[in-house]
């Protein structure tokens, strides 16, 4: 979009400078754009998006000859025949280039949120799983806390009846 932006501008402007200004902001926008498309055909895995990639790589090297072919002309003074052609051949390039880099983000937009709901549904899963642990945790300390309870209290009623009956007369009592 700044390529289209700064092209358009150079074409409305009148001042040199500006207008080499704005054909400058063309070339550094060129190379931001070719290094994050290298990016992306080395960090695109799947089949599907390596031909997102490549259909948007096709209409970009459609559409980038026909734009420095405009900007060319314009800089050599045939300002009519450098606004036909962008107005004809490279508006409909462009218009394909940008549409395909649409159906790229789509399709990454699409994966993004696929991968957001598979997140969400891994946490709910999660989510449950920590709490039937917790709930075994707690079943099972409470458990234990009963056997080690009644493991002390049961030999100490034995005592503690033992001294009942000792206490009684009995003293043929087992302790």
């Amino acid at each position: 979009n700044t390529t289209a932006r700064a092209l358009r501008n150079a074409f409305l402007l009148s001042d040199s400078a500006a207008i080499k200004t704005e054909l400058s902001r063309i070339q550094d926008a060129t190379l931001v754009v070719k290094a994050k498309l290298d990016s992306l055909e080395e960090t695109i895995k799947s089949e599907e998006g390596k031909k997102h990639v490549a259909a948007v790589m096709e209409a970009r090297n459609a559409y980038v000859p026909v734009r420095e072919k405009t900007i060319e002309l314009a800089k050599s003074g045939k300002r009519d025949e450098a606004l036909a052609l962008l107005m004809g051949d490279q508006r409909k390039l462009y218009n394909d280039y940008l549409e395909k880099v649409t159906d790229l983000i789509d399709f990454q937009t699409e994966l993004a949120n696929k991968d957001g709901e598979d997140a969400a549904a891994m946490a709910g899963k999660t989510r449950t799983m920590l709490m039937v642990l917790a709930g075994s945790a707690l079943g099972l300390g409470l458990l234990l806390a009963f056997i080690i309870t009644t493991s002390i209290t049961g030999p100490m009623r034995k005592v503690i009846e033992a001294a009942e009956k000792i206490s009684r007369g009995e003293i043929d009592v087992d302790v």
